[in-house]
């Protein structure tokens, strides 16, 4: 068969024109395709070419043989490389016929997986026959045929990701080959698309065509990378792409490479160099600048972290300022540009040395760097001129001569406070009475040491000792002078600088106390004697103590004397001596406890000194032992029942009288009644008291327990009495005896023990009746009877009949009594057998419950049994050989009679096999037909073994033989059988590498390796390794190297996932170096070795690391970057070239140049600030140590005496063009900036003086001037400072006007002094104010210029125009007013002119001089009060006079008077007149005419009234009737404005509640909302919940919203207090007017005039506050200030309120919750809420009453009243818990 097919270009012509005729020629033969000169076919096909007779001159059919020639002619197609073909000979034989027999050759082209061209060979036709021709007309003697190369190779890019420094020029982009070989050109396509990184600002756009040369493994180009100065901090990303063309395919996943750059540009920052290091205390604020300090732009937002540490300062006592300030340079800052932050430095007043604040500069962005000589600054906070103000703590001190201990001295810190220390020193004077060395040890300048952190309020008193010594002598007082003083910067008070010592005499003294303490018996002693002895000292006068005598639990008159003495002791008594006195002690007969008293000493005398231990002494007494109390039983003998819980028994206190407690005790002793069981154990106490008398009784409960028990008869205890105080206490009746009655009904519950019991064949069966509940004190007896049910009584058991159990007295829950059935034993293996026992029972007290009957089981005997076991405890075979195997179980034993079948089953355990995929088992029973003995064959079944083709481990398969025959077992050894299964010899995975030859750089950082599956399929996992080998590449410096562990999983397989990869870790070493190697071998693993193979072409990988310039480059720049010097101080600075990266092997040389273009006006002039002259640097390269040196030169700074601003040299660094691919300068770090600062002669201003006078509208401006100075020298810019106001109540553009701040001083000014002004406007707006003061500072605003301290600050006072006022006088004139009741005129004073910026007062004052006629205090009050006018108040201010009745009906006249002493105050009307007139004539009398018009009038408006009324009736009622558009059954039509009728259903007494009025508030929000209406029906999807035939609403969820009715009763809210719910099986309470529901009182509603809940907590389950709505108007319940909100919550003035009402009179809310006039409720945070007013308009104020007056209660607190509603239902507003409890303020 052919494998290949001939292409036609032609066809075949069926009807052709027969050629010319020649009679010599026998016929004409040409190839099949004559019509056409060649042929295409591919590469790696097998085709025919065929020649065919055309024409046979004078015949039909050939005449004879004819031999034709087929030849193959090499052309670019060559035999044996590009095709198979041999010259061969083909016969027509005679008798062939035209077109119809042809003859043909085969030829096969070979497919070299070589991509290329097409290429051609020719097939030649050629005969010897000279009368055959080849051909026809000249064409078909020969064909070229066209090899076409169909083969494809695949392009791939080297690797998915490269990361380039954005300072790398350009980055090499490779694509290569991966399958077929190349013999022709190929072009591909490549292009970048823009990421993160933009063309051009990032890169260089790259669009083309590449070609891989022939014969190659690929191609590479480059694309250009741009750098730039834009720190942008991260990385950005654009991606190279090859697409598909002729002769190659890209897959998609390896078409691209993603470049990322990685922005390598660092920003550094310092501190400006300007920052100020002192500041002085209290300058209000420093400012400190952070500053860019190389040649960067910032792309990105960056933050530098500014940390202020106080180090001897202190934050917030210092200064102010956070710990860590954050300041952001923006987008687009570049170097020099300044970010400033102020610290506010603070006065403290307090005395200390000057402060430390450390500034330091941080930031955590890679990208930024800190300067490290500008990273951190000390700023010095130098002190003021604070100082402290010492004194002694008093002015006078007292000694003690006579105590031995020293004086203190204390002197304190009277004002300021310290931070540091200082020293004061106490002398004491000689102008005292007291001696020196004799009465004190005298103080020479005693050092006191007031320490860090003193103030007036703390640590402020420091004392010394000051020595008395004592000359036992009795003297006068003595007195001492003393004086402070001190060194340290304080000023000492002149009152507190001198103090006085005072040393006064101890005179002798006596000190005197009482005896021990005396013990006295009640009825024994009569008497306690008490006695005070000196203690101390000698008498040398009389002296006297006092005794007083102090009850504690003795009562004096009762228990002892009351009285009280005296001792007095005589001149001469001495140390021993004593007085004593007697007190008598009264005896009574009362029992009580031992007693006290106390007797106390004092003195009046101050030489008399009772002593501490021994001023008092104790008497104790003790009670009469004789006295007695005698208690008895108060019965001897008690009858209870056992039902009986609890009884009293008493005690009776039979004689005697308590003062005292006194106990006795009552226990139990058991008889026939026992503790526990019938009665609770006695052990008690009863305690009596004072307030028993004799007769009564205390008594104790005992408690009976009825303990179910059949018993005999009744039984008892005793109780007895116990005295416990044995001294005063009598026993007269000593016990009672209990009696117990039993209960008539105690019955003994008894069952047997169990309802199942199994018994072996031969042993006896033991059935137990057990007692079930209770328990018995007698015998009690059951029955048992044996009933068969499989078991043949007497040949399987032993039967009974009525067998009767006798359960003994003490019998109880859980006892037992037993009976033993004896069983019978055969040699049958048969099943189970069964009877039972059965109880009976014929006591009356025994009830039988539970179960009553056992069923007894007969097993069969365990000596009758059948074993089976596994044949074989393992079986081998192997997959693909064998196909099954057999699994059989022998019969191991048997006894008895085998009379059945048995059964086995095998099933699978703890198997790795998998059933399906490696067996099957077809059936698992296996069984032994009857009869069966030891020895039969055994019982097999067939598992088939299959073969998954699945490369794994060997499988193992445990089957294990269970028995489901109670009378079979399984030997347990065995049990079971292992089949082991082998995997199939022919199984292996083959595995090998991906690639056996790889290229990367340097730069890719990682390679990935892969490891494919090229045969097999996997069961289980395997590992391989993958280990290197170093060949030029060494290990650890430009790879890591190792062995590693690649593992396939389970299902990993030639055709699916067949490949495992790992990334090896190429190291960039930045060297200039060859290209490197190393190989990676693939090894199997010991375990892995029988079923991994490793292919044998591609068991090594080799890795080559290319080298591609200029990866590996050095980076050079300048050092430093930025330099500052002062002219004139530093002669030269050195710069130097610096190696930053990379490794030099050779002498390196750079160029420097001045770069100062951009500068402009700041750059500094050679020959006038500097000298350098531009030369080279050389890196000199040292063999030995592999090192470079750092090569350096010098800028010559020069000195002039311009004043100017700080200039600026920029020194560049550049690189010779030949190295230019191997050498680059950092970035940012290509020039030295040099900032020379001039200190030629600042110039210093200041004002003039420093106070100036000006007068509001005389002076209307002002001169204000100042100096400026320059000592030498001259300044070639503008300098300018400014004048702003620092202080002063004048105010700018109301006072004052300064046109120009700013003060200009121009350039090129002569040395010496010149001065400059600025003008102040004053400005005058004739309005009444106090005199101003304007405060200015000036400032400079260049570094420049110095402001002088002293002359900083200048004050102008502008003094008010004299002419300045305003008009007050009174508003009217005159007044009238009655005199017939007391009464109160208002009279009103008035500002009518001009304007105030201060207070003004007036006086108004009655006048009694001035035509007045009014007596003072007869007819009107007199009154003298001052009124204020102040700026932005009211323009009018009133006053009331009192008038008061007066009888005389004379007109009487007074007037009031206006004074004033403020000049700017002109009074206008200064007096007004108040006639006082009296009560005026009663009317004249009605007359007839009058009185009939006036009745007529009134009847005319009662009957208007009447018939507004009317109308007003028939308007309510229609409206009513069109409100209610009801259907037969109350159904509700409308949803919006509706009501149905109200209904009762009868039959279940529930009644139905109708639908009311629905009602919206302003904001549209439904206060009463019912849910889809259908059909005239309120119900949604859900059916009717409550199956009402009424008007019910429901929501979505199917739960009855709520009911609104027009009843006149009550109504109910649900439990979160928004809907009402209707009232279910609920009856009215009560009161009639309040429903409950559950156990809380709700709400009255409707007509509730005079009922009202007295229910003190109206709240629901939920605990929301259910509030009515007051007193509608409309259809909206809210007064104007009050908005609803959509969380169904009220506010007014943004508090939340308590319900919707519309008050009549609401309090408005004030700020702090305090409301003067009453009735306001206050949420718990003191805010008022509302006025609350009662039915009658009255604020309410009541708490805990409820009136008859529509009012409701709520947690005691008066809430709303209930107004007769007009149909309106109460909505419950949303109340929160936490402000639920409200107070009540009057």
């Amino acid at each position: 068969m052919m494998a290949g097919s001939i292409i036609y270009c032609c066809l075949l012509m069926l009807v052709y024109t027969v050629p010319f005729t020649n009679s010599q020629q026998v016929a004409y033969v040409a190839f099949s395709t004559q019509r056409c000169t060649t042929l295409g076919v591919n590469e790696g096909s097998t085709f025919s070419i065929c020649a065919y007779i055309v024409f046979i001159n004078g015949s039909q059919s050939l005449p004879i043989d004819v031999s034709v020639h087929f030849r193959g002619i090499n052309g670019t197609a060559k035999s044996g490389i590009d095709f198979i073909y041999t010259s061969i000979d083909r016969t027509f034989p005679a008798g062939s016929v035209p077109i119809l027999n042809t003859s043909c050759v085969m030829i096969q082209t070979i497919g070299d997986m070589i991509v290329g061209a097409t290429k051609t060979f020719t097939v030649r036709l050629s005969t010897n026959n000279s009368q055959v021709t080849i051909g026809d007309r000249g064409i078909g003697a020969s064909i070229v045929v066209n090899i076409y190369n169909i083969d494809v190779s695949t392009v791939v890019m080297n690797t998915s990701t490269i990361y380039v420094n954005q300072n790398v020029a350009i980055v090499p982009i490779c694509a290569v080959l991966t399958t077929g070989i190349v013999s022709t050109t190929i072009s591909i396509d490549l292009a970048t698309t823009s990421g993160t990184a933009m063309a051009p600002s990032d890169y260089t756009t790259f669009s083309g065509t590449v070609t891989i040369p022939a014969n190659s493994i690929g191609i590479c180009t480059s694309i250009a990378i741009v750098d730039d100065i834009l720190v942008e901090g991260g990385t950005s990303n654009f991606t190279v792409k090859i697409t598909e063309s002729a002769l190659v395919t890209v897959p998609a996943n390896r078409s691209t490479t993603v470049i990322t750059i990685i922005d390598i540009d660092v920003v550094t920052f310092g501190f400006w160099a300007n920052n100020p290091s002192t500041v002085l205390e209290g300058s209000t604020a420093v400012q400190i600048c952070v500053q860019i300090m190389n040649n960067v732009i910032m792309g990105i937002p960056v933050i530098v972290e500014l940390r202020v540490i106080g180090v001897t300062a202190k934050n917030g006592t210092d200064f102010i300022s956070p710990s860590a300030i954050n300041i952001t340079f923006w987008n687009g800052a570049v170097m020099g540009n300044l970010n400033c932050t102020s610290i506010i430095i603070l006065q403290d007043n307090i005395l200390e040395d000057n402060e430390d604040i450390i500034l330091s500069l941080n930031s955590y962005y890679r990208y930024v760097n800190i300067s490290k000589t500008s990273a951190n600054r000390t700023l010095t906070i130098v002190e003021d001129t604070d100082s402290v103000t010492l004194g002694f703590s008093n002015n006078i001190f007292m000694a003690d001569e006579g105590t031995g201990a020293p004086c203190l001295i204390c002197t304190q810190l009277l004002a300021g406070a310290l931070e540091k220390s200082i020293h004061a020193y106490v002398t004491t004077g000689i102008l005292g009475t007291a001696q020196p060395y004799v009465d004190y040890i005298p103080l020479n300048l005693a050092d006191i040491a007031f320490t860090s952190g003193a103030s007036a309020k703390l640590n402020s008193t420091i004392c010394i000792n000051f020595t008395v010594i004592d000359d036992h002598v009795v003297e006068n007082n003595e007195t001492v002078p003393l004086s402070l003083s001190s060194t340290s910067p304080v000023s000492t008070l002149q009152t507190s600088s001198t103090a006085t010592v005072i040393i006064y005499d101890q005179m002798g003294y006596v000190q005197i106390g009482v005896t021990s303490s005396e013990f006295v018996t009640e009825g024994v002693n009569l008497t306690a004697i008490i006695c005070a002895v000196i203690l101390d000292g000698i008498l040398g006068r009389n002296v006297v103590v006092l005794v007083n005598l102090m009850s504690f639990t003795a009562d004096p008159g009762i228990d002892y004397e009351a009285k009280s003495a005296s001792f007095i002791f005589t001149t001469g008594q001495q140390t021993g001596d004593s007085q004593c006195f007697s007190v008598a002690i009264y005896h009574n007969v009362i029992v009580e406890d031992t007693e006290y008293f106390s007797a106390n000493l004092t003195s009046l005398d101050p030489d008399v000194i009772i002593s501490q231990g021994h001023g008092s002494t104790i008497i104790t007494i003790y009670d009469d032992p004789d006295d007695k109390i005698t208690f008895g039983m108060r019965s001897s003998l008690l009858y209870f029942k056992e039902t009986d819980v609890s009884m009293p028994i008493c005690v009776v206190l039979l004689s005697g009288q308590l003062d005292k407690n006194l106990p006795v005790g009552i226990v139990s002793t058991d008889v026939t009644a026992f503790a526990y069981r019938d009665f609770k154990p006695v052990n008690t106490t009863i305690i009596f008291n004072s307030s028993v008398a004799q007769g009564q009784s205390l008594c104790t409960d005992i408690y009976f327990i009825d303990d179910d028990v059949v018993e005999y008869s009744d039984e008892y205890f005793i109780l007895t009495l116990i005295p416990i105080d044995t001294v005063h206490t009598v026993i007269q009746i000593p016990q009672a005896i209990v009696y117990i009655e039993e209960e008539t009904n105690d019955v003994v519950s008894i069952g047997v023990s169990y309802t199942k019991y199994n018994v072996y064949e031969s042993l006896q069966a033991i059935v137990c009746a057990v007692v079930l509940n209770g328990a018995v004190e007698r015998p009690v007896s059951v029955f048992a009877s044996s009933t068969s049910i499989t078991a043949a009584e007497n040949v399987d058991y032993q039967g009974v009949r009525s067998y009767e159990l006798v359960f003994p007295p003490g019998s109880s829950e859980n006892s037992t009594v037993c009976l033993n059935i004896s069983t019978f034993n055969d040699t049958i293996i048969q099943p189970d057998r069964t009877f039972s026992i059965g109880l009976q029972k014929f006591d009356t007290s025994v009830l039988l419950s539970g179960s009553v009957s056992t069923v007894v089981t007969i097993k069969q005997n365990p000596i009758d049994r059948i074993v089976l076991r596994m044949q074989d405890a393992t079986l081998i075979v192997t997959e693909g050989i064998n196909t099954s195997v057999a699994v059989c179980v022998l019969l191991e034993a048997t006894s008895g009679n085998l009379n059945r079948t048995v059964l086995g089953m095998l099933t699978p355990i703890n198997s790795t096999a998998k059933e399906i995929q490696d067996y099957v088992i077809p059936t698992n029973i296996v069984s032994f037909p009857a009869l069966s003995v030891v020895g039969s064959p055994p019982s097999c079944i067939s598992i088939n073994i299959i073969n998954d083709h699945l490369v794994g481990y060997t499988d193992f398969l445990q089957l294990l033989l269970l028995s489901t025959d109670p009378v079979v077992q399984v030997h347990s050894n065995f049990a079971v059988t292992t089949i082991t299964i082998y995997e199939d010899p022919n199984d292996y995975i083959e595995v090998g590498m991906e690639s056996v030859h790889l290229n990367i750089t340097e730069e890719s950082s990682t390679v990935l390796v892969c490891v494919l599956i090229t045969a097999g399929t996997l069961e289980d996992s395997v590992n391989v390794t993958l280990k290197t080998y170093p060949i030029t590449a060494i290990d650890g410096k430009d790879y890591i190297g190792g062995e590693f562990i690649l593992s396939f999983s389970s299902g990993q397989s030639m055709s699916g996932n067949n490949s495992q990869c790992i990334d090896f870790i190429i190291i960039n070493d930045h060297l200039l170096e060859n290209d490197e190697s190393f190989l990676i071998t693939l090894n199997t693993t010991r375990e892995d070795a029988s079923i991994v193979k490793v292919s044998s072409t591609h068991t090594e990988l080799l890795l080559t690391i290319l080298e591609i310039p200029p990866s590996d480059s050095v980076q050079i720049g300048m050092m430093p970057l930025y330099y500052q010097v002062v002219e004139g101080e530093q002669p030269f600075v050195t710069i130097c070239a610096v190696l930053y990266d990379g490794e030099l092997g050779r002498d390196l040389t750079v160029n420097l140049s001045i770069v100062n273009s951009s500068l402009g006006e700041t750059a500094a002039l050679f020959g006038l600030n500097y000298l350098l002259q531009s030369q080279t640097l050389t890196f000199a390269y040292n063999e030995l140590d592999s090192t470079s040196s750092t090569p350096c030169t010098n800028v010559t700074i020069l000195d002039n005496n311009i004043l100017e601003n700080e200039s600026y040299i920029t020194i560049g660094l550049s690189v010779a063009s030949e190295d230019r691919l191997v050498v680059e300068t950092a970035p940012g770090m290509n020039q030295t900036i040099i900032a020379i600062l001039d200190d030629d002669h600042d110039i210093v201003i200041g004002f003039d003086e420093p106070m100036l006078q000006v007068t509001e509208g005389i002076n209307m401006s002002i001169f204000v001037c100042g100096f400026v100075r320059s000592q030498t020298g001259i300044w070639k810019m503008n300098l300018s400072a400014a004048i702003i106001q620092t202080d002063g109540a004048a105010k700018d553009m109301e006072d004052y006007i300064i046109p120009n701040y700013k003060i200009t001083f121009w350039s090129w000014r002569t040395p010496g002094s010149t001065r400059w002004c600025v003008t102040v406007q004053i400005i005058d707006y004739n309005i009444v104010e106090d005199s101003e003061e304007l405060t200015l500072k000036l400032v400079s605003t260049n570094p420049l210029v110095t402001v002088v301290l002293k002359s900083s600050l200048i004050t102008v006072n502008i003094t008010e125009e004299p002419t300045d006022y305003v008009n007050i006088g009174f508003k009217q004139s005159e007044y009238i007013v009655y005199d017939w009741i007391n009464s109160t005129l208002q009279i009103c004073i008035w500002l009518s002119m001009g304007l105030l910026e201060r207070n003004v007062t007036i006086t108004v004052v009655t006048e009694t001089a001035h035509n007045t006629t009014a007596v003072p205090s007869v007819n009107y009050l007199p009154l003298s009060e001052n009124l204020t006018f102040s700026p932005n108040g009211t323009t009018v201010l009133c006053i009331n006079l009192t008038i008061l009745v007066d009888h005389n009906s004379a007109e009487k006249t007074l007037t009031l008077f206006i004074s004033t002493e403020d000049e700017a105050v002109h009074v206008t009307i200064n007096r007004t007149v108040v006639k006082i007139e009296s009560q005026p004539q009663s009317p004249a009398p009605l007359t007839p005419r009058t009185a009939v018009i006036a009745i007529t009038i009134w009847l005319l408006l009662l009957l208007l009234c009447c018939l507004m009324c009317l109308i007003f009736c028939l308007f309510w009622r229609k409206k009513q009737k069109k409100r209610k558009k009801v259907v037969q059954e109350g159904v509700l039509y409308s949803n919006h404005d509706s009501a149905c009728m109200h209904q009762t259903d009868q039959n279940n007494g529930v009644e139905q509640i109708s639908v009311h009025v629905i009602k919206k508030n302003k904001v549209g929000i439904e206060l009463l909302r019912i849910h889809k209406i259908q059909d005239g029906a309120s119900l949604n999807e859900h059916p009717s919940v409550h199956q009402r035939k009424g008007c019910t609403a429901f929501n979505m969820d199917g739960i009855e919203l709520l009911s609104i009715h027009e009843r006149k009763k009550t109504t109910a809210l649900n439990k979160d207090g928004m809907e009402l719910l209707p009232i279910l099986n609920r009856k009215p309470s009560s009161n009639g007017v309040t429903v409950k529901q559950g156990v809380v009182e709700l709400l009255p509603i409707h007509k509730t005039k005079g009922n009202t809940s007295s229910n003190k907590a109206i709240v629901n389950k939920g605990r929301i506050e259910l509030l009515p709505i007051h007193e509608r108007t409309g259809d909206i319940s809210l007064n104007k200030n009050i908005l609803d909100r959509n969380d169904h919550t009220v506010v007014q003035d943004e508090v939340k309120l308590l319900s919707i009402h519309e008050s009549k009179a609401c309090t408005p809310l004030n700020k702090d919750g305090v409301n003067s006039k009453g009735g306001t409720i206050l949420q718990h945070d003191k805010m008022e809420l509302l006025t609350i007013r009662n039915s009658k308009g009255e604020a309410s104020s009541k708490i805990h009453a409820t009136e008859t007056n529509g009012t409701v209660l709520q947690h005691g607190l008066e809430l709303l009243p209930i107004h007769e509603r007009k149909g309106i239902s109460p909505i419950g507003q949303w109340w929160n818990e936490q402000k639920g409890r409200c107070h009540v303020t009057n």
